[in-house]
């Protein structure tokens, strides 16, 4: 202890060799005890990678060097070599060698048990659960790929100039983009990967129901098909086209020639199984024109206007992060977007605060009027619910109680059907439906429809209580007071349907 010994003692007591001893390690710990708390949080903080946690847990001392004051033990963890520390867990992109199998109603389940879905905590290791969690993505990834593609889902690089080795962004487009009136954009979340709506309902529902299949699906009913066999000739003429962008595959990946997801990026092979992650490169491994979510949606609609046919419309589907850089670009846009597009649906966790992000006025009123939000709640899909005053349109219940990323996978029959409306019906203005908060009691909020948008018209007041067998499309489906084969009674003679 004597190299921290002070020069000048400020004791008052009997000063022997014993005083000096206790005086100066009391000063020690005084000096180093918020260092000593903040190395015992990284020891105990879960969330942290495991190398940083294992420099630091090192056990019980039983020295100290006295230029740093750390454990003689932790010298011993920073001297280790590469080959000394646990390999890197590897597992191969193969559904089969992982004991897994895609079944007749196209769900992955185990083949030693059929009825076990992808079984995640296999260890308590972090890095092997991220590594397992990879593969099997690579592995779904693989399987839809070639399904995108026989359903009319090509691929489309962004830059448009760029060659398959180069860096660029992949998004998906259907064949008949420069041609459809009707062009269906969705932009979903920072998190996911081209195609994939929610791995967690690909897990338990089905590829499909998980990924954008369903979806396109849904939206070729939804179009008016003038004629045609086979799913290529159904799009080539479809009155609707769809384009799909890809918020979440930013990074580009020089050595696999790929873009990938922050997921996928952090998962690709260390030196060792406690190694930090590839450093990210600022320049080298990002697209011009893609750096970030809000330069990639940027770009996504200039793409479309250079692709898609003179007069079209663009129907906007957006989730969660997707939905506000829309928002966001809009704004900024909207003297030259303003009269290409047709109507827009939003999926958010929350009721996202419109006059915080929004600033034009001729914006704003548009989103009144042909806009709708689904957000997280119980109710079945569809039922009105409060919030106007915050989103700046009519607000519905998604379905899903829990994951934002669950929403479109639910909700997006009703999403499509609103905006089939909207492009069918001339001058489509969504009535402004006011619905008090839950807190005011009842079973059900009380809705007030004002019919004719902005401009007004009949007054009706409707009592809406949800029936769980019930499967709305749009708008108010429900037990409803005055309720008429057609539609509900209002004043006079108005019926509202």
């Amino acid at each position: 202890m004597a190299p921290f010994r002070s020069k000048k003692l400020d004791l008052s007591c009997y000063v022997n060799i014993r005083n000096i001893r206790d005086h100066t390690k009391r000063k020690v710990y005084e000096k180093f005890e918020s260092e000593r708390q903040a190395l015992r949080y990284i020891i105990r903080n879960t969330t942290l990678p495991q190398r940083a946690r294992a420099c630091i847990d090192a056990g019980k001392g039983r020295g100290v060097l006295v230029s740093t004051t750390l454990d003689l033990s932790i010298i011993k963890m920073f001297r280790l070599k590469s080959s000394s520390l646990p390999p890197d867990p590897e597992f191969p992109a193969d559904l089969e060698k992982l004991g897994y199998q895609i079944n007749e109603k196209d769900q992955i389940r185990s083949i030693k048990k059929p009825d076990q879905e992808f079984h995640y905590f296999i260890s308590k290791n972090e890095r092997v659960l991220e590594k397992q969690r990879e593969a099997m993505d690579i592995c779904i990834r693989n399987n839809l790929l070639p399904r995108f593609h026989a359903s009319g889902l090509h691929t489309t690089r962004l830059p448009l100039t760029t060659g398959p080795l180069d860096p660029h962004i992949p998004i998906l487009t259907t064949p008949n983009l420069s041609n459809a009136k009707r062009v269906i954009l969705y932009i979903g979340e920072n998190n996911q990967d081209l195609g994939i709506l929610a791995y967690r309902i690909i897990g338990r529902e089905g590829l499909a129901k998980g990924s954008v299949l369903d979806f396109a699906a849904a939206a070729k009913d939804t179009g008016n098909r003038i004629g045609g066999r086979g799913d290529g000739d159904i799009w080539d003429n479809n009155d609707t086209a769809l384009v799909f962008a890809n918020l979440g595959q930013l990074i580009w990946h020089r050595r696999g020639q790929k873009a990938l997801s922050i997921r996928s990026w952090d998962a690709l092979p260390r030196k060792t199984g406690v190694g930090a992650p590839l450093r990210l490169d600022a320049k080298e491994n990002r697209v011009v024109g893609h750096e970030n979510q809000t330069a990639h949606v940027a770009s996504v609609f200039e793409f479309l206007k250079g692709a898609m046919a003179e007069g079209a419309k663009v129907d906007v589907v957006g989730l969660a992060e997707g939905a506000e850089e829309v928002l966001r670009y809009l704004d900024k846009a909207w003297e030259g977007w303003k009269g290409k597009l047709g109507a827009m649906v939003t999926g958010m966790g929350y009721n996202f605060p419109l006059d915080l992000e929004v600033g034009d006025q001729g914006f704003k009123e548009w989103i009144g009027m042909r806009a709708r939000t689904y957000i997280i709640h119980p109710d079945p899909v569809g039922i009105p619910l409060s919030g106007r005053s915050l989103t700046g349109c009519n607000v519905f219940s998604s379905g899903e109680s829990q994951y934002t990323e669950c929403i479109i996978p639910k909700a997006h029959a009703a999403m499509l059907d609103f905006l089939k409306m909207a492009h069918e019906v001339p001058g489509y203005e969504e009535p402004m439906m006011r619905v008090n908060s839950d807190e005011d009691g009842g079973d059900r909020p009380l809705v007030s429809w004002v019919g004719g948008g902005q401009d007004g018209g009949p007054n009706i007041t409707l009592s809406v209580r949800p029936l769980v067998d019930t499967q709305p499309v749009s708008g108010v489906v429900g037990e409803i007071e005055g309720e008429t084969e057609g539609g509900v009674e209002g004043n006079g003679d108005e019926i509202v349907e």
